[in-house]
């Protein structure tokens, strides 16, 4: 059987095999950069038709403050 390496865990965490831990960073990031795009084609689309007023741009800035606080809390 082969060695299994796995990252240390911290207070209340079990340690994954690293294996694990970079399958993870790698869906986050896929989740993260499908997130931006979705959101900029969103603002870019209404900014097209004219409407990327304060409204669109209070809505971008909400997506991104989600985007990265869900980023925060898979870290």
């Amino acid at each position: 059987m082969g060695v299994i390496l796995t990252m240390p865990a911290g207070p209340g965490r079990v340690a994954k095999p690293v294996e694990e831990l970079e399958h993870e960073r790698q869906e986050l990031r896929r989740r993260t950069h499908a997130a931006l795009a979705e959101a900029r084609a969103e603002l870019t689309g209404l900014a097209r038709q004219g409407r990327g007023g304060r409204a669109a741009q209070a809505r971008y800035a909400a997506q991104l403050d989600e985007i990265v606080r869900e980023t925060i809390m898979e870290a």
